[in-house]
C-alpha cells in the first residue's frame, strides 16, 4: 500500500532537517564517524517504519520528533540569549528552520487522517479463520 502524502511529507519534515545537523556536525565538530552512522541509521529506520505505515514507526518518529524538537528550542533559546546570535547571525535562522520543520513534521504525524492510518490492523499472511 502506498503511503499517504502527508505521511511522506512529515517523514521528510522530521528526517531531512536531522540528516542536516548530523553530517554539519560531524564534518565542523570532528565528531567521530561512528555518530554520524548511528544518527543517519535511526533516521533510516523511523523513515522506514513511517513510509511503510507502521505502527512502531509513528511512534518512534513521535518520540524521536518530539526529544529533537525540544531541543532545538533550548538551543535556539540558548542562542538568542547568548552571545553566539551576534557571532553568528544565520544561526538563529536557521534553528528557527528546523524548529518549525520538526514541530510541522510532528504536527502533521499527529492529524487526524495520518494516525488513521497507523491505527488500521497489521495485514498479515494467515488467512481469516
Amino acid at each position: 500500500m502506498r503511503p499517504a502524502r502527508r505521511t511522506v511529507l512529515a517523514t521528510v519534515l522530521l528526517t531531512a532537517p536531522l540528516i542536516v545537523v548530523a553530517v554539519v556536525a560531524a564534518s565542523v565538530m570532528s565528531l567521530p564517524i561512528g555518530y554520524l552512522a548511528v544518527m543517519l541509521s535511526l533516521l533510516a529506520i523511523i523513515a522506514l517504519g513511517l513510509l511503510r505505515q507502521r505502527r512502531w514507526g509513528w511512534w518512534l518518529g513521535v518520540v524521536m520528533g518530539s526529544i529533537w524538537a525540544v531541543g532545538g528550542v533550548v538551543n535556539l533559546g540558548a542562542v538568542v540569549m547568548g552571545p553566539l546570535l551576534w557571532a553568528d547571525p544565520w544561526l538563529a535562522p536557521l534553528l528557527v528552520a528546523y524548529v518549525v520543520s520538526l514541530a510541522t513534521g510532528l504536527a502533521l504525524l499527529l492529524s487526524r487522517a495520518v494516525r488513521a492510518v497507523f491505527r488500521r490492523p497489521a495485514m498479515t499472511g494467515a488467512p481469516p479463520s
